[in-house]
């Protein structure tokens, strides 16, 4: 089944993104919230990126929009310094298999940023002022096609494909467990 890995993993973690979403989504009614979800949003990235662009991960860095430092940026146009925010998710270290996983959901999140970034512009946010990371993700949104085809590739045994699942649970977890500690850490 390795060929299907890209809908077992939509399937096997719905339920965990679709909360994700309803805990972004209420974010990008005002500035405070954006700050919340910004902030949430770049500890939790940043943590993954460093792991999916190290040297044991298989996953090559040009199927993902590397977006940390674009976060980081916008942090500052918000008068939030990155450095001085609380560390950001630190949990387990996936095998390569696993980061497959997260991967799958930082590259899918490019497909997201799509509708983010349109809530951001109500916010008056745009790709020269404390948006540039979704300004970029949204842009990088036609990489999605070419992630699945290498995911799909990998061949990845039953067990590595489990693994791949855990790999997207745990994102999915960071980006939940960032966006819930508070903005001022």
């Amino acid at each position: 089944m390795a060929s299907h890995l890209r809908f077992r993993l939509r399937d096997e973690t719905r339920a965990r993104h679709d909360r994700l979403d309803g805990r972004i989504a209420p974010l990008f009614k005002d500035l405070a919230g954006y700050k919340t979800y910004l902030l949430g949003a770049w500890r939790a990235r940043s943590a993954l990126e460093a792991l999916i662009f190290s040297e044991a991960s298989p996953v090559g860095p040009w199927l993902i929009p590397a977006s940390a430092g674009r976060m980081a940026a916008d942090l500052l146009d918000l008068d939030l310094a990155p450095e001085a925010c609380a560390p950001g998710w630190t949990g387990p270290t996936p095998d390569a298999a696993g980061l497959w996983g997260v991967g799958y959901v930082l590259a899918g999140s490019a497909l997201g940023a799509t509708h983010l970034r349109a809530w951001a512009r109500r916010l008056s946010l745009t790709e020269s002022f404390a948006a540039q990371h979704l300004a970029h993700q949204a842009d990088c949104a036609a990489l999605w096609p070419a992630f699945v085809d290498a995911l799909d590739a990998a061949q990845l045994t039953p067990a590595e494909a489990a693994r791949c699942v855990a790999g997207a649970d745990l994102a999915f977890a960071a980006f939940e467990a960032c966006l819930a500690a508070p903005v001022d850490a």
